[in-house]
This record gives structure tokens, sequence and C-alpha cells, in this order.
């Protein structure tokens, strides 16, 4: 996901940023870091839901080719011998880059 201004931002970072209050059980975002969007652009990429823990994902390079911007993600996912947290979870990786307003290819690499 590309975001480009400071309210899709704020509508992203709510929900996917929660976190529960222990006094009254009401969840609320977390705030979200702040963004000059001036000069900036947020790259979101999401690994979507698992039921264990050991995914994760994250931006290793972002190259920038004339008008082209490449967004190559490393990608891990649990081994089958591997111990991890039984829970949903739903890991995403975050990066703000110079601002820039074309398309963004994201190219994933895997690793276990």
């Amino acid at each position: 996901m590309v975001i480009q201004d400071q309210e899709q931002w704020r509508k992203w970072w709510g929900k996917h940023n929660t976190v529960e209050n222990l006094i009254d059980g009401k969840i609320a975002p977390k705030p979200p870091p702040k963004v000059d969007f001036e000069k900036e652009t947020v790259l979101v990429a999401t690994l979507g839901r698992h039921s264990t823990g050991g995914y994760a994902i994250r931006f290793t390079e972002i190259d920038r080719e004339g008008e082209a911007v490449t967004a190559t993600l490393k990608i891990t996912s649990p081994g089958p011998d591997d111990l991890v947290t039984s829970a949903l979870t739903s890991p995403f990786s975050v990066i703000a880059i110079p601002k820039y307003e074309g398309c963004v290819e994201f190219v994933e690499k895997t690793a276990n």
C-alpha cells in the first residue's frame, strides 16, 4: 500500500495499531508516528493473519531508478520444527521514503 496523506495514514494506523486498556477494557489506537507528507510517502506491506507467531515481513531495499520505485521485502515464516507462539498474528512493515507519487513495485523475497 502507498499512503500519500495524513488522513489515509491515520485511518490505516488506527485499524492496525490498537492497544487494550487493561483498566477499563477499551481498545484504542496508539497515535501514529508523525509523517511530513509534503516531503514523504509511506509504504506499507502486510502479511495477512496467521494462527501462530513466527511470521515476519520487512523492507530490505528501496530502489529508485528514474521514475520507478521498487520496494524489496523479506518474508519469513516458521519452519516445521520451530517453536512459535500460539496466537493470531498479523505482521506488517512500514517505511517512509522521499515523496513519490508514481506506482511502487513490491518485490517479495521469501526466507525460512
